[in-house]
């Protein structure tokens, strides 16, 4: 995508006229606040950049990624059970249309045996998972990654001083990542709270609401979100002012993140009261310990900031069709609302965009809440956004007042509606004002 050339895209030479590209570039780099410095779309750009190359420098370490699941070995051990069973009943289909009711009473007879050892099994993962949930509030095991052939790697909770031939208590699955994704990535698990059953005991992490907005996944995701940022920052940061507009884009980050962990905590909540049966649409059924990663939901903010500002303004498509901005906007909201009712591919990520760009589109209505959340924000930047004027209704005409007189002195004072008072009361303002009483 790309903006095509408008006036806000032109840095003015001092006799007026367009200047160069590198002008241009550096118009979007300095910001237009009276105190000078840099841009908030620049720094915004320049410190995920940073922490993105950073992260990759840094060495990495493993971070939880899933529940953790009690009994692994008594689980194992009863979905291979399952797999007889399921290979009997084949096994007895093949023979009852043969025609063998000799096998098919020897393999339905074998199949009661290991209908009984099933039972048992899942007996004992019970009493192991109320073991585990009593153990786990108390404290009292040891967790420890320990690496696959595969490459990939477990989180193994152990008794305290037992061996590792002794089978575990849980295991869950863990995954290699820089240090700075894995102390700032938001998670429902780690952010906030879930019910124990999904293993939320490290929540309440409230900087990740803010922290995950300057992570990506990879060079492509960065590029992305940058160039939409670079493209449409400039319009909301002219029209807000640089403090204001960090503001909008923390505040799209965080609603953002509040949204998809809402979300997931009904998709959750769901599953435990249908027991997985019943999937309600727009709700996250994910795991818990998904991670949430990237500035895509600030930048849906700015760009539905950015449209609600100038909806006529047209961008370039793909760098070749042009369209205008409020189409463009109500285009990526359409496919974030389509995935997410869906429960599509990045669900959770289009959950994330659609709170960020509801955050923009509403702030970008009424900046000067900004002002009044943050009062600091006029003294530093030297503007304040400008408060809308309340809407006055339109003066009634002679006509109508004299309708209402006319109803006054047949059916009295009391007759009038609410709306025919104000009239009167601010006809009676207008004409003290113009005889200067």
């Amino acid at each position: 995508m790309g903006l095509a050339d408008r006036d806000y895209n032109r840095v003015q030479s001092a006799g007026g006229g367009r200047v160069s590209t590198g002008r241009f570039l550096l118009g979007r780099i300095r910001s237009a606040s009276p105190r000078g410095g840099y841009s908030a779309t620049f720094l915004i750009v320049v410190a995920c950049c940073l922490v993105y190359f950073l992260d990759l420098l840094l060495p990495s370490r493993f971070v939880q990624s899933s529940p953790w699941i009690a009994a692994p070995a008594q689980r194992a051990a009863a979905d291979a059970i399952a797999a007889k069973i399921k290979q009997i009943d084949q096994l007895a289909a093949s023979a009852k249309s043969r025609g063998d009711t000799a096998a098919v009473a020897s393999l339905l007879e074998g199949r009661s045996s290991l209908e009984v050892l099933f039972e048992e099994r899942q007996q004992l993962i019970v009493v192991a998972e109320e073991a585990w949930e009593a153990r786990r509030n108390r404290g009292e095991f040891v967790a420890v990654i320990e690496k696959e052939p595969g490459g990939g790697a477990m989180a193994v909770a152990r008794e305290p001083g037992v061996s590792r031939l002794v089978d575990p208590l849980a295991v869950a699955r863990a995954d290699s990542v820089g240090p700075i994704r894995a102390w700032m990535q938001f998670t429902t698990a780690q952010a906030m709270w879930v019910p124990q059953k999904w293993g939320a005991e490290q929540g309440f992490q409230f900087w990740r609401f803010l922290g995950y907005g300057i992570l990506h996944i990879n060079l492509t995701h960065l590029l992305f979100n940058m160039l939409g940022l670079w493209v449409f920052g400039p319009i909301v940061e002219q029209a807000f002012g640089r403090l204001r507009f960090f503001a909008l884009f923390m505040l799209s980050v965080v609603v953002g993140a509040l949204l998809y962990f809402l979300l997931n905590v009904g998709g959750l909540a769901a599953l435990g009261v249908t027991d997985g049966e019943f999937i309600v649409p727009g709700l996250l059924f994910n795991n818990p310990y998904l991670p949430l990663i990237g500035a895509s939901a600030g930048v849906y903010g700015v760009i539905l900031a950015a449209a609600w500002l100038r909806p006529n303004e047209d961008i370039l498509l793909l760098f070749v069709f042009p369209i205008p901005l409020r189409y463009f906007a109500l285009a990526i909201i359409g496919i974030s609302v389509f995935t997410l009712l869906r429960n599509g591919n990045n669900a959770g990520g289009e959950a994330a965009h659609l709170g960020g760009a509801l955050a923009g589109w509403w702030i970008a209505q009424r900046p000067h809440l900004l002002d009044d959340f943050f009062p600091f924000f006029h003294r530093f930047d030297g503007r304040r956004a400008a408060r809308p004027t309340p809407r006055r209704a339109p003066a009634p005409s002679d006509s109508e007042i004299d309708r209402i007189l006319d109803k006054v002195r047949a059916e009295g004072l009391a007759s009038l509606s609410e709306r025919e008072r104000t009239a009167l009361r601010n006809a009676t303002d207008e004409h003290r004002k113009r005889d200067g009483r």
